[in-house]
């Protein structure tokens, strides 16, 4: 396995065995904690705890099911540096866990009845969580780019605060989950972005928006609306015309983008690591 990290490649060969085999790796999802890698196995659902420097597989944490602790499909987490405690998004319940590093359970929770989640990560920051969401009233596909889009929660679940907007692309292509990928950096400003687009929006700490930029470079703009009652192939073959935000990540004085193009070759197996990836 490679792991690609803020500053160039390091690569770990994992030691599998027959207990402990990782089957779809969620690579975007990946935290550093305690000199391990743990990332997020889609399929099983679980959590493998890596060390850096051997390869071994430390730890397992996750079971398929509904019960206190067991998971679906484990679509983002987040971990406590100080602390351990990780917090793991279901995107079946649509519930967030908190279990410790030892894998105890310790208490979960859902979203109030106005927001409906829309999570492709999870940040904690002082004590706060920070997660994409749609606003509930907002729901509906035309609608969507009128909704806030993260939310601002505390480690009970409780909302605390909403900010960020949608680019105004979002208004004239409606198509898609309006999924959103956000970071932020040392002095506490936030940055998000679209994911059909490359415009980024920059927010100060205290959640108003700043400015907005971006290079477009080979990043192809959406040319027209794709309805949602298409078969599954043809949507994806749509989609293969346009380029779409994989990532942003923000290190030091620096931002990392992240976009991709879908291939024929993605289309027809379905999975991501075979479209194309340029940062």
């Amino acid at each position: 396995m490679i792991r690609i990290d803020r500053i160039g490649e390091i690569k770990i060969k994992i030691k599998e065995t027959k207990d402990k085999f990782i089957s779809d790796i969620r690579n975007k999802r990946a935290r550093i904690w305690k000199g391990m890698l743990i990332i997020i196995d889609k399929v099983q659902p679980k959590l493998f705890f890596i060390d850096i420097k051997t390869g071994e597989i430390v730890r397992v944490l996750g079971e398929r099911g509904t019960g206190p602790g067991e998971f679906y499909i484990i679509d983002a987490f987040e971990i406590d540096q100080e602390t351990g405690r990780l917090y793991i998004y279901d995107q079946v319940s649509r519930r967030i866990s908190c279990i410790d590093s030892s894998g105890r359970f310790l208490y979960s929770f859902g979203f109030p009845p106005n927001l409906i989640p829309s999570i492709q990560d999870i940040k904690l920051r002082d004590g706060k969580l920070y997660v994409g969401v749609v606003e509930s009233k907002y729901a509906n596909l035309s609608e969507k780019w009128k909704s806030r889009i993260i939310g601002v929660l505390d480690l009970r679940g409780n909302l605390l605060d909403l900010f960020g907007v949608h680019d105004e692309i979002s208004k004239t292509f409606t198509y898609g989950a309006g999924l959103i990928e956000f970071d932020y950096d040392r002095f506490g400003n936030w940055y998000s972005v679209d994911w059909k687009t490359y415009r980024i929006y920059k927010y100060d700490k205290s959640y108003k928006l700043i400015k907005t930029f971006g290079v477009q470079g080979k990043f192809r703009l959406p040319r027209e609306d794709i309805p949602w009652n298409l078969p599954f192939t043809e949507i994806s073959r749509r989609l293969t015309r346009s380029s779409a935000t994989g990532s942003i990540i923000v290190f030091g004085d620096y931002i990392y983008y992240q976009f991709y193009d879908l291939t024929d070759r993605t289309v027809k197996t379905r999975r991501a690591l075979d479209s194309e990836s340029i940062i």
